[in-house]
């Protein structure tokens, strides 16, 4: 029988060839069955494999490797995601351990570097395409963690920021722990009211990954991230708790996006809360703000400075960079302040430059209420904050007590008879910030202003406060600015106060009367001696001082920390006037036009420039003609060329006496008059003032018009040109406020001829007249 007939025995035809029709020769012999017999090393071979397979089964279930870990991880939801696929449809992940490599020194924990598979990652990101992650500007917000006890202290960070719907919030798990989402979210409780967009950036292999590989796929999962969800801004656990290989990897790659990057300090969610308050554009420019501290440092002033100095030096900073600190210091520096600056540790340090009142002492969190604020007012990009913010200057820290003339006390405005932040076109010097842009357009604004005459017009500002409050105050009405000033639900808390007791009155004001005005009074022994003894005197603006707030900025701002609308917050004028916004908008613009046409010397409305960014040159006009009260006369109406010869190049020194005599001689023969006329050398009384007749403008125009008769030289002699208005009202003309400014000459200024109208009628009417 063949082989095949013999694995088909069941059928005795299929194994037959041509057996049945060969003719029989003869029986089988023993010798050709003993041929077909199985030999018996055949047996002992099969009983030697199934020896050695058993020995091998024994040999593999001994050795069973029991470090696999948990597979629960790997255990897909059936639920459907929101692409409508189920858990099934995606690849399985590996289970096994990965190999270790054969060298000794390598085998260690973290020992795998293959390449990188995100399992988990495709369905979260295709989920979030609906929050607009496929545009560069959208509301989403990344929070990510590499370990779970890093995981525990910015998730209650992130559940919060949610539950106030500013923004779109993420949260990317990216480390070694292979802990299930759904367990992260119950263990910290973030299941029912936590509306957070999860997504597992876990590689495969993440246990025994090695730091190089788990960097790299951090790094590759924020590209796809990146991707799909654009997020506007990144925030970490403090980097002290975290991975290295995560935030090396997070600071590069968030260098490399052009993202902030948000290392919240150890206490983020007890002290730093308002965080969660902020939209994602405010939050975006985390990285790009800067903030300049400006001191000014009168003499003498030692106690006052050391006190500011030390509140800004104990301030809680966050982790956030700090501020440049500029002080400008006096001529005269006393010991005691030399000293302190001398052993002053501060990073960004410059001992000149602008100004601002040392009297002020900050509390621990003013730095907390700067950032919060800035962040929400001026880089804001949703909502109505960015449609009002062209509209704001900046905002104040500290709540005045008196108005501007530091005569009236102030009443804050209220909202429903709850304290709120209000706008004030008020300026601040003693503890406010100014945005940056207006700062640079107030600058141009006062170097226009300063190349123009001086006018009378009516001051405002106290002299208790600096003068370039004044100009300040004139820029703000013209362009319609405001500034915020905080109001706290408590009396006792503030961000900064004011200290008197060291007050020194500004610079640019006269510190004390003059000696032959001052003469000791009379003592009545029935009446008792009050502060105003010295008539010389000089106190400080009247201010109240508060209790610095020390405790959470959240708990002691109104609304449960959350800054009001710029649309929903009171608007007073200059002068304390509740207004409109609409009534404020035709105010800046009456205002602008006056002042273009009285001070910015603008003629017509043609010679009005378009407004530029940054820049307030448009409010003036004939910016080539610069007053210089020390050169030329400040006549504006009718200026010489510059190429007109002067008095020195006509007339020689030793010729002007006899020059000035013939004048003299000239005008008497003119005039019919035998006696000849005044030399001319010798000053008119000068004209009254037609804009304001108040005695403390006056007073303040002659101190001025003497200080520049001191500056131009001292024993020279200054010629005075004497308009009559008669004429003028007689035309029926108004006197222009410029035109009523008493204009100076010195011996270096070119003469202006000036027709006398007695000689003139002389002429008409005949000789002797």
């Amino acid at each position: 029988m063949s082989w095949l007939g013999g694995l088909l025995a069941g059928d005795e035809e299929l194994g037959k060839k041509d057996d049945d029709h060969r003719p029989l020769n003869g029986a089988a012999t023993p010798s050709s069955w003993s041929a077909r017999r199985k030999p018996a090393g055949l047996r002992k071979r099969k009983i030697f494999y199934g020896i050695c397979a058993l020995l091998c089964l024994y040999v593999f279930i001994k050795n069973i490797p029991t470090d696999l870990g948990p597979t629960s991880r790997y255990k897909f939801n059936q639920r459907l995601d929101d692409m409508g696929k189920s858990g099934s449809e995606i690849a399985d992940l590996p289970t096994n351990r990965p190999r270790k490599p054969a060298e000794p020194s390598e085998a260690e924990e973290h020992y795998h570097n293959g390449p990188i598979k995100f399992y988990m990652l495709a369905s979260s990101l295709h989920s979030a395409a609906r929050l607009g992650g496929q545009h560069e500007s959208n509301k989403n917000v990344l929070f990510a963690a590499s370990n779970l006890k890093s995981a525990s202290e910015i998730i209650p960070l992130a559940c919060e920021m949610a539950r106030w719907d500013r923004n779109d919030v993420h949260f990317a798990v990216m480390g070694r722990d292979d802990m299930e989402i759904a367990e992260i979210k119950k263990l910290n409780g973030a299941e029912e009211d936590c509306n957070v967009h999860w997504h597992d950036a876990r590689p495969d292999y993440a246990r025994w990954s090695s730091d190089a590989r788990m960097e790299i796929s951090i790094t590759a999962s924020m590209e796809h991230i990146r991707t799909f969800v654009h997020p506007q801004v990144i925030l970490i656990d403090n980097p002290s708790r975290e991975d290295a290989f995560f935030v090396n990897a997070l600071r590069r790659k968030a260098m490399d996006i052009g993202k902030s990057l948000i290392e919240l300090p150890a206490d983020a969610t007890e002290n730093l809360m308002w965080i969660t308050r902020l939209d994602s554009g405010s939050l975006a420019a985390w990285s790009t703000t800067y903030v300049d501290l400006l001191i000014q440092a009168p003499t003498g002033s030692s106690g006052s400075l050391v006190r500011l100095l030390k509140s800004i030096e104990n301030a809680d900073y966050f982790g956030f960079r700090r501020p440049h600190l500029t002080i400008e210091l006096p001529s005269e520096v006393d010991p005691p302040t030399w000293n302190y600056l001398q052993k002053l540790t501060w990073p960004p340090l410059d001992w000149s430059g602008a100004a601002h009142a040392s009297q002020v002492e900050l509390s621990p969190l003013y730095y907390h209420f700067v950032i919060y604020n800035l962040l929400e007012y001026k880089y804001s990009a949703h909502g109505q904050v960015a449609k009002d913010a062209p509209n704001l200057l900046g905002f104040s820290l500290e709540l005045p007590s008196f108005y501007l003339n530091d005569t009236t006390a102030f009443a804050p405005p209220v909202k429903k008879g709850e304290p709120t932040s209000f706008l004030w076109q008020s300026p601040n010097s003693n503890a406010a910030l100014y945005f940056g842009d207006r700062w640079i357009e107030f600058h141009s604004f006062l170097t226009a202003r300063l190349s123009k005459p001086p006018t009378t017009r009516r001051k405002w500002i106290s002299e208790k406060r600096p003068s370039w409050l004044e100009f300040l105050l004139e820029f703000m009405r013209a362009r319609g600015y405001s500034l915020i000033y905080p109001n706290f639900p408590s009396d006792e808390d503030s961000i900064a106060t004011i200290h008197d007791e060291l007050y020194q009155v500004p610079e640019e004001f006269p510190k004390e009367t003059q000696a032959a005005d001052f003469s000791i009074p009379d003592l009545d022994p029935n009446v008792p001696l009050t502060d105003e003894f010295d008539p010389r005197s000089r106190r400080g603006p009247p201010n109240t001082e508060t209790t610095l707030l020390s405790s959470d900025l959240i708990t002691s701002l109104p609304n449960s920390g959350d800054l009001p609308e710029l649309s929903d917050m009171p608007l007073l004028s200059y002068n304390g006037l509740n207004m409109s916004r609409e009534l404020s908008t035709e105010a800046a613009t009456a205002f602008s036009q006056t002042y273009q046409r009285e001070v910015g010397d603008c003629g017509a409305p043609s010679d009005v420039t378009p407004r530029q960014p940054n820049s307030a040159l448009d409010l003036f006009c004939r910016l080539d003609v610069v007053y210089d009260p020390f050169r030329r006369a400040p006549n504006f109406l009718h200026s010489q060329p510059e190429s007109m010869p002067r008095d020195e190049d006509v007339i020689k020194a030793e010729q002007r006496d006899n020059a000035k005599a013939e004048a003299s001689a000239h005008l008497a023969r003119q005039a019919g008059s035998s006696k000849p006329a005044p030399p001319m050398d010798v000053l008119p009384p000068p004209p009254t003032i037609q804009e304001d007749d108040s005695e403390e403008t006056q007073r303040e125009f002659r101190l001025q018009m003497e200080r520049q008769a001191k500056q131009n030289g001292g024993g020279n002699k200054e010629e005075g040109v004497k308009t009559d208005n008669k004429d003028a009202k007689q035309a029926g003309s108004k006197p222009d406020a410029l035109s009523s400014t008493h204009e100076t000459f010195s011996k270096q200024a070119p003469k202006v001829a000036v027709e006398d109208p007695k000689a003139e009628a002389a002429n008409e009417k005949g000789a002797g007249w």
